[in-house]
């Protein structure tokens, strides 16, 4: 778990502080399909941005449920803390550091949203392990 999550956090970091939005070359393509959908009426830029939004909650949901991983050896408040920041520092970061990067503020919310469930996810699998673990008792 641990190789795991480290190679999880390298790619969050990469991904995160790449200089250029990592959507730059397909971007085009996936509003292609949606124009070729139909989807080229007005407003059809917030289904591309709708699919950003998702995309960046499943960026984060790993991230919710290392944290739960965490929260065993560092006591509760130390990784959701941590992983509630983390949507926040990244794009502060962006702002600071990238000048071709916007930060979004939806995007803040999205890592949050993800980092939630994925605790969610820590939490259900938890509670299903020790029930089957009762069951066998």
């Amino acid at each position: 778990m641990l190789v795991t999550g480290g190679l999880y956090l390298v790619g969050i970091v990469l991904i995160v502080f790449w200089p250029v939005k990592l959507d730059t070359g397909v971007r085009p393509i996936v509003e292609g399909w949606l124009r070729d959908a139909g989807a080229d009426a007005p407003g059809a830029g917030s289904i591309y941005s709708t699919i950003e939004f998702i995309a960046n909650i499943a960026v984060f949901v790993p991230l919710g449920a290392l944290m739960w991983w965490a929260a065993r050896v560092l006591g509760l408040w130390t990784p959701v803390i941590l992983a509630f920041l983390a949507p926040l520092v990244a794009e502060v970061g962006q702002g600071l550091f990238l000048p071709d990067r916007v930060p979004d503020p939806r995007d803040v919310v999205a890592g949050m949203i993800g980092v939630a469930i994925g605790t969610g996810v820590g939490v259900l699998v938890e509670r299903s392990r020790r029930s089957d673990a009762t069951a066998r008792d």
